[in-house]
């Protein structure tokens, strides 16, 4: 049987005692030797073999007197004894120590208490259940179905894994982390790792993973799953912007791949990702370089949708590599064996004109410079030119992304 921690109150005795019964879900595990009972504590003395009473003196006085009307026994450890109820740091400091002392897993009461007590315990459960979530089995609790007179012990823990998953929601919403966290309701997990997944993809910039993976929709069906969870509906703003955030990068697919990476690239940089921002941007840079480079001839599209199509090992990386290279350099490196993979050389002349007769090339060849130069600065941690304000040269070269390029009508 689990140990069973308890703050004690003030409940003395009396002529009638109160009925007491476990909620649907907590009498599939116990079971009481009896229904009636002066207050929780007689309760888990007589049903448990193992319990840490966290007392202060009133409360003892009472608690002793209620033990000898009903017969029952009880040792008191005065290393839980809270001096003064007032001097929150030391109340909170028994509180802790009460958890830290008890086995891989408990049980905790939270019926009774003086005031702010029970409160300082949630605090706790609250950085215990980030911590190592399975130590905690459950959280008691009297509920009081007609006072003075019923009551029904239901189990508090749900509430503490959904303030969690609300802390998951809103670090993900924030900065796409994750805190892992494991949960004992499965679906939870599921989520979690729905999310962990997420979060490893966007930051390591594996976008398409989003889509190929159908990690989005995944994700998105289990959270509208449990939002269905009446005690979500405190948490329902987290939940949402989730929900809805997972919406608008569905909504991408239908986008160019180049826009869309440009959209997801704006994201990072409002959330103080600048190397995310800059890399991801430059992806987008090399998508649509392609679509430019494929307006050199008819032959040349041809060819590059030759080699897209077969899907060999970094198909995607080796043509965007080839065509941003050649925008930045008029010319492709022929001495490099992957350039000769994407196209021939005698396509180069054909493209190196087309180019050369564009309108804002030079404007573009220069901004894909500046892109590379950024990029390539902020991965080495400026260890280049020194960029004082990268999110303002982020800025401006994500402006000119979408007007010397996005609307160039002639590409």
């Amino acid at each position: 049987m689990y140990k069973v921690i308890t703050i004690l109150g003030t409940i003395s005795k009396t002529v009638k005692k109160p009925i007491y019964n476990f909620s649907k879900d907590l009498s599939k595990t116990y079971k009481l030797k009896k229904h009636s009972y002066t207050n929780m504590f007689t309760l888990l003395i007589d049903n448990f073999s193992d319990v840490l009473a966290i007392y202060t003196k009133k409360a003892k006085d009472i608690q002793e007197e209620v033990l000898k009307d009903e017969e029952l026994m009880y040792e008191f450890n005065s290393d839980f004894y809270i001096k003064d109820e007032n001097d929150l740091d030391m109340a909170f400091k028994v509180i802790n120590e009460a958890i830290d002392k008890a086995d891989d897993e408990f049980i905790i009461d939270l019926s009774h208490g003086f005031r702010h007590l029970p409160i300082l315990a949630i605090i706790s459960l609250l950085s215990q259940n980030i911590q190592n979530p399975t130590r905690i089995k459950n959280i008691f609790f009297a509920k009081e179905i007609t006072k003075f007179k019923e009551y029904e012990i239901i189990d508090l823990k749900e509430l503490l894994d959904i303030a969690n998953l609300s802390f998951i929601l809103e670090n993900f919403n924030q900065n796409y982390t994750i805190t892992k966290i494991e949960f004992s309701n499965p679906i939870y997990n599921i989520l979690a790792d729905g999310l962990e997944n997420l979060s490893h993809n966007i930051l390591s910039n594996g976008i398409q993973n989003l889509y190929k993976e159908n990690l989005l929709l995944e994700t998105k069906n289990t959270l509208l799953q449990i939002s269905k969870n009446k005690y979500f509906d405190c948490f329902k703003v987290n939940m949402d912007n989730t929900i809805s955030y997972i919406d608008y990068l569905l909504s991408l697919e239908k986008e160019l791949i180049y826009i869309r990476l440009l959209k997801i690239s704006k994201d990072f940089a409002q959330k103080g990702y600048m190397l995310n921002a800059i890399t991801c941007l430059y992806e987008a840079a090399g998508y649509y370089s392609v679509a430019i480079i494929r307006h050199s001839s008819k032959e040349v599209s041809n060819s590059l949708y030759k080699f897209i199509l077969k899907k060999s090992k970094n198909t995607n990386y080796l043509v965007t590599n080839f065509c941003i290279s050649f925008i930045k350099n008029c010319s492709a490196n022929r001495g490099n064996k992957n350039t000769n993979k994407v196209l021939s050389s005698e396509f180069d002349k054909q493209i190196k004109n087309y180019l050369k007769n564009l309108k804002n090339y030079k404007n573009i060849q220069n901004l894909y410079k500046d892109l590379d130069k950024l990029r390539n600065n902020l991965a080495h941690a400026n260890s280049g030119d020194v960029v004082k304000n990268p999110h303002k040269k982020y800025e401006n070269l994500s402006t000119k992304f979408e007007e010397l390029i996005l609307v160039d009508k002639n590409v």
